[in-house]
């Protein structure tokens, strides 16, 4: 599935949630379902089911809305690509119940029908359905324009237009057709500025229920759209060591804020077992995790993510990975090994085309130990690695200097020295390839010349960071630097 995609599923599966002022008649919170709602976010899905059934859905909708969610989650975690499967009808006879009932126009109600509607867009997104994700993505917003026509300072009615707003103000050009049929406009700032002052409103932030999933709708689409991973689940109250599902954001952010060994910490430590629904991709990232930190205990948990019963949605990255470590540390026999596995295999996902794209390029150990001190945060040991070696001496082949130009530039700009990357992103971005370096290249040496004033210039390289594209993970950065693009003043 395609990273912009995933970005965007994750927008439109988790994001519109309910409000605070219930009608005791027919939403009602209970501590069982606030029980029901936490074993959903640690996976613990039958525990959760079996709560839901004891409840009475006739008078209360709220354990509707969380037996959706059960099936949500069952098969979003099992695989990249997985479906509603044979769940589809049940699903849709729970999202029948709550348009029929006769409180339908109530704001948590009307949330509730939203995000059924959204959940099964991203399923239908990531499975080829773009028609039938794009007529849920019409009904579901017009549950969100009702639901703010009627309820104007509804915090949930901001949230959820917020949400609407930011996802639809950073598609890529190819995706205007979406925001076209379903008469949406979107601004990014403006949207993150809604949402952010609806989860600021205090019984929405600390709501038992849903509090903790707006918090992480907040956080993703900010890290992704804004590249900003300050701040932590644990910001607003939650506790990502017990849930998988939260650790996946939670790791990301570490991980970039210069916080890896933490990360590798809740990682390694997460809780797991047969009461809860196995997410192999959690082994993928906990191996990359301790890979960033060239940690021997890194190709266990990508053998072990390799060996996952369910089915692997990544093979072909995590070889990659295996291959890294073992060429790394001098394993020539293990090596060749992995590389004619991965000669016999033909990628399945996004990540798996990248992998596909480094295994080609051949390894550079300076490239590939500088990329990983980086995604770990490890700036200056990155830095480090870089500046012992000049281009021409560790790079064979133009593109190869091209990528060391970029690395350099990209840490110079992480580590806030704006003048010395401006000259490394300058000359990086003297490229037109379709390749991610070379977007990323334009993307970071806009950021540079913005904050460095030069607002004409950066919003060229913006635009061009947004035109090229066929590359894997283009969507992801043609996304960010549509939203920057936006925020210039």
């Amino acid at each position: 599935m395609k990273h912009g995609l995933r970005i965007l599923g994750f927008f439109l599966g988790m994001g519109v949630l309910r409000g605070v002022w219930a009608q005791p008649t027919d939403w009602i919170e209970r501590p069982s379902l606030a029980k029901a709602q936490q074993y959903l976010l640690e996976l613990r899905i039958p525990e959760a089911e079996a709560l839901l059934r004891a409840e009475d859905s006739t008078h209360n909708a709220l354990p509707t809305l969380l037996k959706a969610r059960a099936l949500f989650f069952k098969h979003y975690v099992e695989s990249e690509h997985s479906t509603l499967g044979a769940d589809a009808q049940r699903f849709e006879r729970l999202l029948e119940s709550l348009n029929v009932d006769h409180a339908a126009g109530q704001p948590e109600r009307l949330a509730a029908i939203a995000e059924l509607h959204l959940m099964r867009a991203f399923i239908q997104l990531r499975s080829g359905d773009q028609w039938g994700a794009a007529k849920d993505g019409f009904r579901a917003y017009q549950r969100i324009s009702t639901l703010r026509e009627r309820y104007p300072q509804h915090p949930l009615g901001r949230f959820a237009q917020g949400l609407i707003s930011a996802t639809a103000g950073s598609l890529p050009k190819d995706y205007a057709w979406i925001t076209r049929l379903v008469g949406i406009e979107g601004h990014v700032g403006e949207g993150m500025t809604q949402m952010k002052s609806a989860l600021d409103h205090p019984g929405l932030r600390s709501d038992p229920v849903f509090g903790t999933e707006l918090a992480y709708m907040y956080l993703l689409i900010r890290y992704h759209l804004l590249d900003d991973a300050k701040g932590s689940l644990a910001d607003y109250g939650c506790d990502p060591s017990s849930s998988s599902f939260l650790l996946y954001l939670e790791a990301q952010l570490l991980m970039a804020s210069g916080q890896n060994d933490r990360a590798i910490d809740l990682l390694t430590l997460r809780p797991r077992g047969p009461d809860r629904v196995a997410y192999p991709l959690m082994d993928l990232i906990t191996g990359k995790a301790l890979l960033n930190k060239l940690d021997p205990r890194a190709s266990s948990w990508f053998v072990r993510y390799l060996n996952a019963s369910k089915s692997v949605d990544r093979p072909y990255a995590a070889l990659r990975y295996l291959w890294w470590e073992a060429q790394l540390n001098g394993h020539g026999e293990r090596a060749a090994l992995y590389a004619d596995n991965m000669r016999k295999m033909l990628p399945k996902s996004e990540a798996d085309r990248q992998a596909e794209v480094d295994f080609k390029a051949g390894f550079n150990p300076v490239l590939v130990r500088s990329r990983l001190l980086f995604d770990g945060g490890y700036y200056r040991d990155a830095l480090y690695e870089l500046s012992n070696q000049s281009p021409d001496r560790c790079c064979a082949t133009e593109r190869e200097k091209q990528e060391y130009r970029y690395r350099y530039g990209h840490i110079l700009f992480k580590l806030g020295r704006w003048d010395e990357a401006e000259v490394l992103l300058r000359a990086a971005s003297l490229c037109d390839e379709a390749t991610y370096h070379c977007a990323a290249s334009h993307l970071y040496f806009a950021e540079v010349l913005a904050h460095n004033g030069k607002r004409d210039e950066a919003l060229k390289h913006y635009r061009m960071a947004q035109d090229l594209k066929g590359y894997p993970f283009a969507e992801g950065v043609q996304r960010s630097a549509k939203a920057k693009a936006q925020s210039l003043p």
